[in-house]
């Protein structure tokens, strides 16, 4: 059962988001990618997990194109079986194919990525508070994906409109150690990087 309070805040977040001008939006995702690309555990990190942004969440895309040829590039793609989520390599922009949710996502054809070297992940939100607990789309998938893989670093990016006091959070939530909005960046408590 989704708790209330989460889907409150999931419309409230989602409604100022859809707000923004497409200038203001690209003025902020700048800022953020800027700020990815000059921190020194993304410069270091050979392997990448990271989300393949939807339209009004913090864009990706140019940091992902950016960086296919320079690192590994890992790419969330859910087993629906399963009901986990899969990181796969992404080689190519051009093999993303739009999947039954909306979102891209590599072709199925594609092998997952199984030895799991990732040294950093980029994940979606949709709020976020300072000790990196975060709201996402209620489905739980990172949050069982980071609970099955320990230890890895985690980034969460978001505009600063989606950063709040404090976010409700259950027992099975795990946070990110980092956060990136256009403005600042937030260190969680148990941030070691």
């Amino acid at each position: 059962m989704q708790n209330p309070f989460k889907t409150k805040i999931r419309e409230s977040i989602r409604s100022k988001r859809k707000e923004l001008s497409p200038e203001a939006k690209t003025q902020k995702d700048e800022a953020i990618q800027k700020r990815i690309e000059n921190w020194s555990s993304f410069q270091q990190a050979k392997c990448v997990f990271i989300y393949v942004s939807l339209a009004e969440e913090v864009d990706t895309h140019r940091l992902i194109q950016s960086q296919l040829g320079k690192k590994e590039i890992l790419i969330p793609r859910i087993d629906n079986e399963q009901k986990n989520l899969e990181a796969v390599p992404l080689k190519h922009w051009s093999d993303l194919a739009v999947n039954q949710w909306g979102m891209l996502e590599t072709r199925a054809n594609h092998r997952m990525h199984t030895h799991y070297p990732i040294d950093l992940i980029i994940v979606p939100g949709i709020a976020f508070d300072p000790r990196g607990y975060r709201i996402g789309y209620g489905k739980g998938f990172y949050d069982k994906f980071l609970d099955n893989h320990p230890g890895l670093k985690t980034l969460g990016l978001a505009y600063d409109l989606q950063i709040l006091e404090k976010v409700p959070c259950d027992s099975h939530d795990i946070p990110v150690q980092q956060i990136f909005t256009e403005s600042r960046s937030l260190h969680s408590v148990n941030t070691t990087f």
